[in-house]
């Protein structure tokens, strides 16, 4: 897929005391696999089966805690465990982009959140407070699936169990 391929050179790196007990853990995406590290053990890394483009730490859900959170490009819109309104015989084999929220808790990486096939695929993202509320807005560069060329700032606030959007700017034009 060549949108994936065109990711292949990006590296990120971050340190972070991401479950506040004074220590710092370590953050390190490289070829679409992010690892942890506390000292110098890993704790976790990404699925083979993921590529993970860009992470950002911050309070996503606004309860107080920072998340690691990934914008991850896999298979299928859902996990082993589908919605049941879905029927058995449909598979969704599309590579899309998601938005996945872990916390860490006793040295383990616990999901939070994950969402399923983004409308739209997440470039960048970051958090902020704009609107001096004390809560974290998600601002975020997406694009498409379809046309390289378009992209757009959307603005998305969490709202208990997923983000809802705020506000939004084409930036194609």
């Amino acid at each position: 897929m060549k949108l994936l391929e065109k990711q292949d050179s990006l590296m990120q790196s971050q340190q972070f005391d991401l479950d506040d007990n004074g220590s710092l853990e370590k953050f390190n995406l490289s070829n679409g696999m992010i690892t942890v590290r506390a000292s110098s053990r890993i704790i976790w890394q990404s699925p083979d089966d993921w590529w993970v483009n860009y992470f950002f730490l911050g309070d996503a859900n606004n309860d107080g805690m920072a998340e690691l959170n990934l914008l991850v490009w896999k298979e299928g819109s859902f996990g082993p465990y589908k919605p049941f309104w879905l029927e058995e015989e449909e598979e969704d084999t599309s590579i899309k982009n998601h938005l996945f929220i872990f916390k860490l808790v006793s040295d383990s990486i616990k999901p939070v959140w994950q969402s399923s096939n983004l409308d739209r695929p997440n470039y960048r993202a970051a958090l902020i407070d704009l609107n001096n509320d004390g809560e974290n807005e998600l601002l975020v560069t997406e694009g498409s699936y379809t046309d390289p060329t378009w992209q757009a700032i959307t603005l998305w606030k969490w709202n208990g169990w997923g983000f809802s959007r705020q506000g939004d700017r084409d930036l194609s034009g």
